[in-house]
């Protein structure tokens, strides 16, 4: 028969490992640029959490008196720097989706033209901190 302090230690460690199955995936996604296959990711929060200064990743959505409409992509990492313009109605509206605890995934051709931008948001993706 075990004594009370083992038995105290057991209940313990099974509550523990308990809480911890209970808690949700939570990954870090810094940037990356693929400079040779033009494309780039990263999550926004993780970016932001870095300690480093110089990872940076974003859309922006630009609208002219006119009233088109335009998206400018980028991504700096400690390596690499990719870039991309689009007025693609439905890449606008996969940015205007952007949070700031979204993933983001975007590619461009040869000409720094955007082809494809994807928008996630999970509950695995850091949150920035101030």
């Amino acid at each position: 028969m075990q004594n009370p302090r083992q038995l105290v230690v057991a209940t313990l460690a099974t509550a523990l490992i308990g809480t911890a199955s209970w808690a949700g995936e939570k990954t870090a996604y810094p940037v990356t640029v693929y400079s040779t296959s033009r494309e780039a990711f990263g999550s926004l929060g993780s970016t932001r959490d870095t300690a480093d200064s110089f990872q940076k990743l974003g859309c922006q959505v630009n609208t002219s008196s006119t009233g088109s409409t335009s998206v400018y992509c980028y991504a700096q990492s400690s390596s690499a720097v990719g870039a991309c313009l689009s007025s693609s109605a439905a890449l606008v509206e996969a940015v205007r989706s952007l949070q700031g605890d979204s993933y983001l995934y975007f590619s461009w051709d040869a000409s720094g033209n955007c082809t494809n931008i994807n928008v996630t948001h999970g509950s695995q993706y850091a949150p920035k901190q101030p």
